[in-house]
């Protein structure tokens, strides 16, 4: 049997642990913030540095796919900074420009189907029963992924 001052000693321990938890978590989520606004700069940089001086700029494989991983959110990519990002994606070649074509296609696509689905008057829930891979897009996706989609077309066509 423990005492009272034994089991004191025990809660004292574990409310220490939870508050170091909470720390350790709370310092991680701004690790992860300053981490993620510094990719963010690194990317606008990169871009800008493409767009207007490509002779100094210099091909970086992580900001490209940080680029890609995030070219749908513009708390990530602003909206001058996807201008841009259009023209770098329109000017690449091979699977890059294939797997973003893909990937902007398949999301107009599902949002298509899902306003038509809508349109038909059925509900979300019954949307998600019938076609549980269709997945309702929001707005900024789907305008960024028909911009880029056009963007690509439009580099197609030219080729």
């Amino acid at each position: 049997m423990k005492t009272k001052k034994a089991e004191n000693v025990d809660c004292d321990e574990k409310v220490k642990k939870r508050k170091k938890v909470k720390n350790v978590s709370v310092k991680n989520n701004v690790t992860i913030q300053l981490k993620s606004d510094t990719n963010k700069m690194r990317a606008e940089k990169y871009l800008m540095k493409w767009h207007e001086d490509r002779n100094h700029w210099k091909f970086e494989k992580t900001l490209q796919i940080w680029l890609i991983k995030h070219m749908f959110k513009s708390s990530q990519v602003s909206e001058e900074t996807f201008q841009i990002f259009l023209e770098y994606m329109s000017a690449s070649k091979g699977q890059v420009f294939q797997r973003i074509k893909d990937v902007c296609q398949n999301i107009v696509q599902s949002a298509n189907q899902w306003t038509e689905q809508k349109e038909a008057g059925l509900s979300e829930e019954e949307i998600t029963l019938k076609y549980p891979d269709l997945q309702q897009i929001h707005d900024e996706k789907y305008l960024r992924a028909r911009r880029l989609l056009q963007s690509l077309d439009d580099t197609a066509i030219k080729t």
